[in-house]
């Protein structure tokens, strides 16, 4: 009888265990989940900022290269002014 309570205690005691162990393995595969999305938007952010950055580069040199085409056509205007007087 001893042995039997035993073995019922050892069974109620390693069933406790395994649930237990089956829940942390459940909350470390839903957080390794999350890891991976957010590795994953991060991923994403990255792209999007390179993207931007590169976009706003091509507009800052349009706006230097209209700047620079505005003062020629300021001295173009100029000069043909002259010419005609």
């Amino acid at each position: 009888s001893n042995h039997s309570m035993a073995v019922f205690k050892l069974l109620e005691t390693v069933t406790f265990l395994n649930g237990r162990e089956c829940k942390y393995l459940q909350e470390r595969d839903a957080t390794r989940k999350k890891v991976k999305d957010i590795g994953l938007q991060l991923s994403e952010l990255h792209a999007a900022f390179d993207d931007y950055k590169n976009k706003y580069a091509l507009q800052q040199k349009l706006v230097m290269d209209l700047e620079a085409t505005e003062t020629k056509l300021v001295e173009v205007v100029q000069e043909r002014d002259t010419l005609l007087t």
